[in-house]
């Protein structure tokens, strides 16, 4: 089971109570592992049970969950949430974050057309007069997964380098003198194509993406360096 992680500056979630479909009662759970900047945490059943004793039918896991949908830009999605009543907003895609105005909707089910559950909504930011809710899709989440178990907040690996947009494409624009990056990555026209195999479109997928590995990580970064395509390896730091 993942929900939001419930965790502010100065706050922390030690115990929750979930209400599942189909009753009424409230059942306690035992926290995991929880990772403040995706707003997700991991909690887990003290007895097990099988989807089958919420009403829930088999087959939903795994026909009812878009697993590797993409979430492109411009990808109409539906999200509900329960700020009281129940609330259903209509939006799309905007870089790896949904825009609209949806308060109480973290932790809720993101949807696509096709009524597939594409991501779990985090918490929103306000950009002026908008506000945007930023989403976690299932590929970010089965990466996250297996860091979930151990119970307490998970580490991030650290890069020790910049890297911002320019002319469309992403490059490094900042290497940290002796960090993790150092004589790996060059600021003298790198480009950044992928990490681990995931397309980096814009400056912050490369965030979104390092922000699943741990320290120690080797992480393969594809570049365009010099006109040509190489790959080079990083192993993050604490």
């Amino acid at each position: 089971i993942l929900f939001p992680s419930g965790e502010m500056p100065g706050l922390t979630l030690e115990k929750a109570e979930i209400q599942l479909y189909g009753h009424t009662e409230f059942e306690e759970v035992q926290l995991l592992g929880d990772s403040l900047v995706h707003d997700l945490a991991r909690v887990d059943f003290k007895e097990p049970h099988e989807p089958a004793a919420y009403g829930v039918p088999a087959h939903l896991a795994k026909e009812g969950i878009g697993l590797d949908d993409p979430l492109l830009p411009g990808k109409r999605v539906m999200s509900i949430g329960y700020p009281d009543p129940l609330m259903v907003t209509f939006g799309e895609i905007n870089a790896p974050s949904t825009e609209g105005d949806i308060p109480g909707f973290s932790g809720g089910p993101l949807f696509g057309s096709d009524g597939k559950i594409v991501a779990l909504n985090g918490r929103g930011e306000r950009k002026g007069i908008n506000k945007l809710n930023y989403s976690l899709s299932f590929v970010e989440i089965r990466a996250l997964l297996p860091r979930l178990r151990t119970p307490g907040p998970i580490k991030y690996g650290k890069i020790g380098a910049e890297f911002e947009k320019i002319d469309g494409v992403v490059q490094v624009s900042g290497v940290t003198q002796y960090g993790p990056a150092y004589g790996k990555l060059r600021t003298d026209g790198d480009i950044v194509l992928a990490i681990n195999g995931r397309a980096v479109a814009r400056s912050s997928d490369v965030r979104r993406w390092l922000l699943l590995e741990p320290p120690g990580a080797v992480v393969k970064f594809h570049l365009r360096r010099n006109g040509a395509e190489v790959d080079t390896e990083v192993t993050l730091g604490e």
